[in-house]
């Protein structure tokens, strides 16, 4: 579905709420795989916090997988922090938590440097605001509010929306369906009156329609899609276990 085909749906009559997923859908990322994104901020930081990269790197990716493998025992639910994650990358290096804060902060400056607003939507939450409607944005993400309003800022000029929900702060997600109920809950809002945009058909449209809001599925374009895929075969075996090359 295109964009102008979508304007059509976000201003129909019974839409009060009009909620884009940021990812692949605002904000759209180049070929780069988060493996490589990863081994780049914690090259970056290393430098700052003078540590050896390759210590630091395979202790990020263990945090992070440690976090997730807790999510799926104690709140299937529920979603990974980032904040946490550097936390626990750090502190066996014998850092402080400032050293967690650097490190976020590199990732945020690697994660902006591979995105950029996606042509068309940005004019859209525009005019869906200018037609009276709240517009919000829903998203999966390890981030918090704050992070994802910072890298829309950075990225793409400005912050568009009335408030941001992301499954970190909420603890539930798009993949589950339970964010979509508790954002209807939240925002007060009949969830038949609240209409989703997003790129994932399971996440976006299918969790969205079985939580009761309308919603559009706004795919990734094909070429987008394949640059992405290009770009993660090219990173499996740079970065694969004892394979690692470092960049300069």
């Amino acid at each position: 579905m295109s964009v102008e085909v979508l304007r059509g749906s976000s201003h129909a009559a019974s839409v009060k709420v009009v909620s884009y997923d940021i990812f692949d859908t605002v904000l759209l990322r180049d070929g780069s795989s988060q493996t490589a994104r990863l081994a780049q901020a914690a090259v970056r930081a290393a430098a700052t916090l003078g540590v050896e990269p390759r210590s630091l790197l395979t202790l990020r990716r263990w945090s992070q997988a440690n976090a997730y493998r807790a999510v799926d025992m104690e709140r299937p639910d529920g979603e990974a922090r980032i904040a946490a994650i550097c936390r626990a990358a750090t502190a066996p290096l014998g850092l402080g938590p400032e050293a967690a804060e650097v490190l976020l902060s590199t990732e945020l400056d690697v994660d902006a440097e591979h995105l950029s607003p996606r042509p068309g939507i940005l004019a859209m939450v525009a005019d869906a605001r200018a037609a009276g409607r709240r517009v919000i944005a829903v998203t999966d993400t390890w981030y918090s509010a704050e992070h994802v309003a910072e890298l829309l800022t950075r990225v793409a000029g400005a912050q568009p929306f009335d408030h941001v929900y992301t499954s970190a702060d909420l603890q539930a997600t798009k993949r589950s369906g339970s964010a979509f109920v508790a954002v209807a809950s939240v925002e007060g809002c009949p969830p038949g009156e609240m209409l989703h945009v997003g790129d994932s058909r399971d996440a976006d449209h299918d969790n969205a329609v079985a939580a009761a809001w309308q919603a559009v599925h706004l795919p990734r374009s094909r070429r987008h899609a394949l640059t992405r895929l290009v770009g993660k075969a090219l990173a499996a075996p740079t970065y694969a276990r004892g394979r690692r090359r470092w960049p300069s």
